[in-house]
């Protein structure tokens, strides 16, 4: 190893131990993991975090290592995230990978609920994402801020006619590589395919059957608008096209592979830390 390498190596780590809140990172996963996961510090916590209930149990289906779970990273930048993240953790907490939990996001898990998390889920600022029965998201998927998760109305509403009190509790499942825009809203009983897009202030509560991976919704409630798209998921790829067209201000489009694009862990492993 070289000196510039040795030098690197240790400007990143002298970095990471003036970024971590350590004291809520020992708090943090000693209170929710048996002594031998917590002891791996999975949970890292950057930024400002209010931890609120703990009672919970986390199950990791993935390698534990110090930093699955960042939170607190601001990763978009917004006004919002000078707020803090809030983690209410009564039920069960699925991780199965490298997470980040934005600033300012809102993590709450009612007691007998579950809460799935897939590899690479990224959960940006003043995201509320609340499962009271289930909420599953897949792998590399992205909240953008402000979105809206929750799979229950939590008040019940009676028919006055016939006297029917419908179940306000439906849970909620997104596919692998989804992204949802800025201030979408998945109420109870919403589903959304792999690899699916969703429009800014779209408004999904319902399973839409037999959908082809690559749809784009919008409106509200959210209809296909568009069919055949995937977001660039390799922030390495993406940054290669945003600079081709800077270069070519004129290019109305760049040639790019078909098909659904899968994403290697080691190509978001940068981004995916701390």
């Amino acid at each position: 190893m070289g000196l510039k390498s040795i030098y690197e190596r240790i400007r990143h780590l002298v970095g990471i131990g003036v970024r971590v809140h350590w004291l809520k990172t020992f708090y943090l996963n000693f209170r929710v993991l048996p002594m031998r996961q917590a002891a791996c510090f999975p949970f890292v916590v950057v930024g400002k975090v209010h931890l609120r209930k703990l009672s919970g149990k986390i199950c990791f289906q993935c390698p534990i290592r110090f930093g699955t779970v960042i939170i607190g990273k601001d990763v978009d930048n917004m006004p919002i995230s000078y707020l803090p993240t809030q983690l209410f953790l009564q039920g069960i907490l699925v991780i199965k990978g490298a997470c980040i939990i934005n600033q300012s996001a809102s993590i709450v898990i009612w007691p007998n609920a579950r809460m799935e998390l897939g590899e690479g889920t990224l959960i940006c600022s003043g995201v509320v994402l609340k499962a009271v029965q289930s909420v599953v998201i897949g792998k590399y998927t992205m909240i953008s801020s402000g979105s809206f998760i929750m799979d229950s109305n939590i008040h019940c509403i009676r028919d006055t006619e016939t006297g029917e009190v419908l179940n306000p509790t439906q849970g909620i499942r997104i596919g692998d590589y989804c992204w949802l825009s800025m201030n979408t809203s998945i109420l109870g009983g919403g589903e959304l395919p792999m690899c699916c897009i969703t429009t800014r202030y779209a408004f999904l509560n319902k399973k839409y059957g037999e959908v082809d991976a690559g749809s784009v919704f919008a409106g509200m409630p959210a209809k296909i608008v568009r069919r055949n798209k995937q977001r660039i998921i390799s922030f390495r790829r993406e940054k290669e096209i945003i600079e081709y067209f800077f270069n070519n201000p004129n290019a109305k489009y760049m040639q790019y592979f078909k098909g659904i694009e899968e994403v290697k862990e080691e190509e978001l492993k940068t981004f995916f830390s701390i």
